[in-house]
């Protein structure tokens, strides 16, 4: 599959998600669910975990364009972002959960950059985390592309990479950890699904850990 293609599907995956996400945020005020739990209040505020955060895109661009080659794994990815942008849409409309936000000090740089990201991306809506579905369908589906069979490596990259993924969310106090483990279990629900119907039989069997 051209990697002009990929490109035009994923940016159009980019375009529609985050525009509904966007109009969600707009639209939907009555925020009243909160998920805090004694082990979100004892997870330290990390700030520096926010530059992993920023590397979702890269990495869904990444994968999308340049590692995953067959065709079908590539439309079985596609089709499961869809999916869990559809589930989490739903979740975000019928039950808005919210983030009970702290005001930080912009004593540095990482500071500065949660800061940012607040602003645009408002304590709403939180449940499940784009972040952590968007990061653990990236590793579902590397784990099955000819590259991570040919270099076993690529697909621990991508575990590791998915986890801190997961952190960050916490660390930067962006989401509760209800919305980790849902986030979590709607990546895995869409992914299977999605290959179930593409055509499990014709991709290949996944690499384990």
């Amino acid at each position: 599959m051209p990697k002009s293609a990929k490109a035009t599907y994923t940016f159009l995956l980019f375009l529609g998600y985050l525009g509904v996400y966007f109009l969600i945020q707009s639209f939907v005020k009555n925020n009243q669910i909160e998920l805090l739990t004694v082990l979100d209040k004892n997870i330290p505020f990390i700030p520096g975990f926010v530059w992993v955060y920023h590397t979702l895109i890269l990495g869904i661009f990444l994968t999308m364009v340049y590692l995953i080659q067959d065709r079908k794994l590539f439309m079985a990815t596609f089709w499961a972002c869809i999916l869990a942008s559809a589930v989490m849409s739903i979740i975000h409309v019928t039950w808005p959960a919210v983030y009970p936000r702290q005001a930080i000090m912009s004593i540095d740089l990482s500071s500065w950059l949660v800061e940012l990201t607040r602003q645009y991306d408002e304590a709403s809506n939180t449940f499940p985390s784009a972040h952590v579905t968007f990061s653990w369908l990236m590793f579902l589906s590397v784990r099955r592309t000819k590259l991570s069979h040919e270099k076993p490596g690529l697909t621990l990259v991508f575990f590791l990479w998915a986890i801190v993924i997961s952190l960050s969310t916490l660390a930067i106090k962006q989401h509760f950890l209800m919305d980790v483990l849902s986030g979590m279990l709607t990546s895995f629900m869409s992914f299977y699904v999605s290959v179930l119907f593409i055509g499990r039989h014709k991709l290949l069997r996944p690499t384990y850990l």
